[in-house]
């Protein structure tokens, strides 16, 4: 299951401005065919993500974007004790970037809800605590001639829990339509072909947690998912500021962690698996990453 998620450069993708990311506007379907699991099971997953975003203020100084991204995933089972599950993650993040001089301090947070959708359905009455997300990242950049140095901290569910780790890396350009970054823990590789078509590889953690309720509201769990992605996205313009996103790539170190109808945890180890996914969008919306790892 891949998705278009929200994002600032500096966050996710470059070390750059997130001025020319705004306004916005990206769907995209994904999905990831059946594979073999533990104990002769088979789990198979599917994606639809709606994303945009909107510059607040655009200044020399300070930059301040805010966005909508919400993503609907559905896992399929086969000779697993669990109905299939309908997962939803809506989330508002808020970009900014500030100069301050020699250096430049950017990031992002991001409240929202990780949920079921028993819970979804009627989110304002439904929703608890446990409902709740709130994921960020916080870079300081040093920026000397065609490099970027960047190190900060992240606290998001990318390695399938909620918790803080560091991100650190250098971006450069070896030529004019290379750009490398050499981080922790999204390393890239993107060749521009021309000023709107380009070619990305990379890798990342693709984990997530949600709060999952039963139909009738007496038991609940949490649903891990953990896991990388080596992703190559083909970008390409369509007319004017339509542009179309062909990814695919290969999901490796594959673990679900869920209960079975009758509560007992289950630990689903995942055979590695291929994936593919088409995105559209309105504007420059960022590269496609899943579980809004790009946010």
């Amino acid at each position: 299951m891949l998705i278009m998620s929200s994002g600032a450069v500096g966050a996710a993708d470059t070390a750059g401005s997130v001025s020319d990311r705004s306004p916005w506007l990206a769907a995209s379907m994904g999905r990831t065919p059946a594979a073999d699991a533990s104990a002769g099971s088979e789990l198979e997953a599917e994606a639809t993500q709606v994303s945009a975003g909107i510059s607040l203020v655009d200044g020399e100084k300070l930059i301040l974007d805010i966005g909508i991204d919400y993503q609907y995933t559905r896992y399929r089972y086969t000779g697993i004790d669990s109905r299939d599950r309908d997962l939803h993650r809506l989330q508002i993040p808020v970009h900014f970037e500030r100069d301050m001089g020699g250096w430049q301090l950017q990031g992002y947070v991001a409240p929202g809800v990780s949920t079921s959708s028993n819970v979804m359905k009627d989110l304002f009455r439904e929703a608890g605590n446990e409902d709740l997300i709130l994921t960020g990242r916080l870079l300081m950049e040093r920026i000397r001639r065609n490099k970027a140095w960047f190190a900060g901290i992240a606290h998001d569910r990318r390695f399938g829990r909620s918790r803080a780790y560091p991100v650190a890396g250098l971006e450069f350009e070896p030529r004019d339509n290379l750009h490398l970054r050499l981080a922790f823990p999204d390393p890239s590789l993107t060749v521009s072909l021309s000023d709107r078509q380009s070619i990305q590889a990379r890798v990342y953690p693709s984990g997530h947690q949600w709060h999952v309720v039963s139909n009738d509201f007496m038991s609940d769990f949490d649903y891990r998912v953990e896991g990388w992605r080596g992703q190559l996205t083909w970008r390409f313009p369509v007319w004017r500021a339509l542009g179309v996103d062909f990814s695919g790539g290969y999901e490796f170190g594959r673990e679900h962690h869920l209960a079975s109808d009758t509560g007992t945890p289950l630990v689903i180890d995942v055979d590695d698996q291929w994936f593919f996914a088409v995105s559209v969008r309105l504007g420059t919306a960022p590269l496609p990453a899943v579980h809004g790892a790009g946010l």
